[in-house]
């Protein structure tokens, strides 16, 4: 069984590397066939692919290339197994987003404040205008789920008011 778990983290370890464009270094097949290079053991290429979605390397890897982390983990040295590498940089991307958000949130707060709207629905419509105007959807999403958290639903008019 030791064998096996080596074998696993020898594929998941390849399967995690980035060739320097942030791209997968490694197909399947190649991987299929370091395994059996050094391990003289044969693994079909199908048999990684079930790795990959069972044990989440490709929800890893999805979320590496969605905070554009692939590319930085191939130009770095590290001790690291590649999945370290994988979650500690997409967690310090979370961190500094929520920062980013919060900042948001605090500076809408005070714009708030000082235009002196009449009702939270205005200030709201103001500040989702002016995020739309800005295409930062992503954060207006974000925003919003916070902005929900704060002020409870049901003092909130519905947009048919």
């Amino acid at each position: 069984m030791r064998a096996d778990k080596e074998v696993i983290e020898f594929a998941k370890e390849l399967f995690l590397t980035p060739d320097e464009n942030g791209n997968h270094k490694y197909s399947f097949r190649k991987i299929s066939a370091e395994i059996q290079q050094k391990f003289s053991r044969k693994i079909d290429n199908a048999t990684i692919v079930k790795w990959a979605q069972k044990f989440g390397w490709n929800k890893l890897w999805n979320e590496g290339v969605r905070y554009g982390i692939t590319e930085a983990i191939a130009k770095q040295e590290s001790d690291k197994s590649k999945e370290e590498q994988f979650i500690e940089q997409i967690a310090k991307i979370k961190k500094d987003k929520t920062i980013m958000d919060m900042n948001i949130l605090k500076l809408s707060y005070k714009f708030i404040i000082e235009n002196g709207f009449t009702s939270i629905y205005e200030a709201l419509k103001a500040y989702e205008t002016a995020s739309k105007n800005l295409q930062a959807s992503d954060i207006l999403d974000n925003m919003n789920e916070k902005i929900k958290i704060i002020i409870p639903s049901e003092i909130l008019p519905n947009d048919n008011d």
